[in-house]
């Protein structure tokens, strides 16, 4: 049985490696010189987002520095101070008052350091904005060759080829 499998197998192989010699036989690759006659741009449209800056003048406001008088900041304390002193017994009562006048001055102090604005000042002041454009982008040439039997021949390309160039094509030619 092992005999027969063996020779079933070596028949295959051997009739399968004749199939695959007499077919590569059937087609012949040959080098053909050809001379480029044309290579013509293949566009396709794209939308484009172009930058555009945009400039104007605009008003910024110009504040003032305010503070509070020594008299507010004075005022905040004491009143802090008592109001701190309604808290706490004993060593409790005078951390409370002493905390609620600080409190109090920096309350007032916040209260009126308000900024207010005193006048404007020009200033120039530019945004990017981004246009949407539609333009032609290449993505491809259509060149045309011609070899020294007058055979033309025409193929999509990424590179431009010059006219008049040389070049050298892989030609199959069927043997049937």
């Amino acid at each position: 049985m092992k005999k027969l499998i063996v020779m079933i197998t070596g028949a295959v192989m051997l009739f399968s490696s004749v199939a695959m010699a007499n077919a590569h036989h059937k087609n012949k690759t040959m080098r053909v010189q050809a001379e480029v006659t044309s290579s013509t741009p293949i566009t396709q449209q794209v939308v484009q987002k172009v930058p555009e800056q945009q400039c104007g003048i605009v008003d910024v406001p110009i504040y003032s520095q305010g503070s509070a008088s020594t008299g507010d900041v004075l005022a905040g304390a004491i009143i802090g101070g008592v109001i701190g002193n309604q808290f706490g017994k004993g060593k409790g009562n005078d951390a409370a008052t002493v905390l609620g006048a600080i409190i109090g001055a920096d309350t007032a102090n916040k209260k009126n350091g308000n900024k207010t604005i005193v006048g404007y000042k020009q200033v120039q002041q530019c945004n990017t904005i981004y246009i949407e454009t539609v333009a032609d982008k290449i993505v491809g040439y259509q060149s045309t060759f011609k070899t020294s039997e007058g055979e033309v021949y025409t193929f999509q390309t990424k590179s431009q080829w010059a006219v008049g160039t040389i070049v050298f094509l892989n030609k199959t030619v069927s043997l049937n």
